[in-house]
């Protein structure tokens, strides 16, 4: 047992949306220390947000990082020997690859997460959702909120923008460009859209709302002989009317999922590149911590920040538009992190495809260039994320990045940093075929020890020179298979 140091000095106070200090003082951002929970991701993507962690901290994950990893953190973030302490429960009913609302809730746990978090003067909880087993861990561990505080995170976590259907409809009131589709109660209204789409030789996609990343868990529905995409986990192929309806009927259930929401239907287009834009939200305003664009070929596994001007003409307008959601979520209630995600037509337009009201799988890319580069790093050095690419192991992979004259040089803020491990080991590969059409392989990344790295460039040109370099040299030492 854990006897606690000191007491709290004032009255502790979670943030269960995921904001980072108290109204008002959203400057200071780690004054004291924080309870950081890795729940809605799954286990490596969830080990990510250790790089948001200082000295002091406390960081709930459902799994432990590898030693290498949190050696690589440690040393970026010069935090001594044993920081920040990393708590994990007792695998739940689904196991122990998410932190599963019932892991949260072991009583054993919580009590010594109360008594960590009283030695250590936790007063703050930065989750990447701020739902409600968070708040009830927060509560339990003695960080109330101080008075007047909701006691239901929704009333203060953006709950109205929480699902697809709800992003459509924060979308549609600042008049903001979406995919043409349909928010659906039931499966007959999706089969007529749905149909009409397939009849003209198109595509759809369903939204669900869950998984680790956008579109990990959404569904494509595909002609007979249709292409499947990059931005869905399953895709199947559909040739008569009857069969879809028998098909939307089976599965409405799934969609819909526990929160019974409505399904968001949608037309896909086919070869789209990817923008991505991370805000945070404070009382005082809005402010864009990057951007980002991924190409069509690699919509999932590539982003590059700032994205070239060449590539995204209107990214201006970009900016603008994906600020205006963001200051009306916040208007909302919601306060912390936040990004959205946008499709780059073939034809060039930007049609938004989905709001993250908290931490999404790519906010710690923030925290990463701001300790390896600076504060300035947007306008200082373009940064490249790699994700999915293979190596024996993160040590080893470091090794070769370093023989090769690739690895992350301090004097210079140049180079390639490992930020991400063990994706493919922990969570295997998954091919999504559904109905004779595959989907992408391995939605969470390849079979067998892979990871991300990050390539820190002068500009765009050397940032694809480490790119391509740490590439052909990782890939040249990584396994067969």
């Amino acid at each position: 047992m854990i006897t606690p140091a000191r007491p709290p000095g004032r009255p502790a106070a979670p943030y269960p949306n995921g904001q980072l200090s108290r109204p008002g003082a959203a400057t200071r951002l780690k004054a004291m220390s924080s309870l950081v929970i890795g729940n809605r991701l799954p286990g490596p993507f969830a080990h990510r947000v250790v790089w948001f962690a200082r000295s002091g901290d406390v960081v709930v994950l459902p799994s432990h990082p590898t030693g290498d990893f949190l050696d690589r953190v440690r040393r970026l973030a010069a935090l001594p020997a044993g920081e920040p302490r990393i708590a994990v429960p007792p695998a739940g009913r689904q196991g122990a690859e998410w932190l599963d609302d019932d892991r949260l809730a072991v009583p054993g746990f919580v009590g010594e997460l109360r008594m960590l978090a009283g030695a250590r003067g936790v007063d703050r909880v930065l989750p990447v959702r701020g739902d409600a087993a968070v708040h009830r861990l927060a509560r339990a561990a003695g960080l109330d909120g101080p008075p007047g505080a909701a006691a239901d995170p929704a009333e203060q976590d953006g709950g109205l923008v929480g699902t697809p259907s709800q992003f459509r409809a924060v979308a549609g009131g600042t008049a903001t460009p979406i995919p043409e589709g349909r928010v659906c109660a039931g499966p007959r209204e999706a089969e007529d859209f749905v149909w009409r789409l397939l009849c003209g030789g198109r595509s759809a996609l369903v939204r669900t709302g869950r998984g680790s990343e956008p579109g990990a868990a959404d569904e494509l529905i595909v002609p007979v002989g249709g292409r499947p995409g990059a931005d869905a986990g399953t895709t199947v192929a559909i040739g008569d009317r009857e069969t879809l309806a028998e098909y939307l009927d089976k599965n409405w259930r799934r969609y819909r999922g526990d929160e019974a929401s409505p399904v968001v239907v949608e037309h896909y287009i086919l070869d789209c590149g990817r923008l991505h834009i991370e805000f945070l939200a404070a009382p005082e305003g809005v402010s864009v911590l990057f951007h980002g664009h991924a190409p069509a070929a690699a919509p999932r596994d590539a982003l590059v920040i700032p994205p070239r001007p060449e590539l995204v003409p209107d990214l201006a307008d970009f900016i603008g538009q994906a600020t205006q959601v963001m200051a009306t979520v916040r208007d909302l209630g919601h306060i912390g992190y936040g990004s959205l995600d946008a499709a780059l037509t073939p034809s060039g337009r930007v049609l938004f495809t989905g709001l993250t009201c908290g931490l999404s799988a790519a906010t710690h890319l923030d925290a990463v260039a701001r300790l390896a580069v600076g504060t300035d790093y947007l306008d200082t050095r373009v940064l490249i994320v790699r994700d999915r690419v293979r190596w024996s192991a993160l040590g080893a992979a470091e090794e070769v990045l370093a023989r090769e004259g690739l690895g992350f040089d301090p004097r210079t803020r140049t180079g390639v940093l490992l930020t991400g491990d063990d994706l493919g080991a922990a969570l295997g590969a998954g091919d999504g075929a559904v109905g004779g059409v595959r989907g992408p392989a391995g939605v969470f990344g390849p079979a067998g020890p892979s990871g991300q790295f990050l390539a820190v460039g002068r500009d765009h040109a050397h940032a694809g020179e480490l790119e391509a370099g740490a590439l052909t040299a990782l890939g040249a030492a990584a396994p067969a298979g």
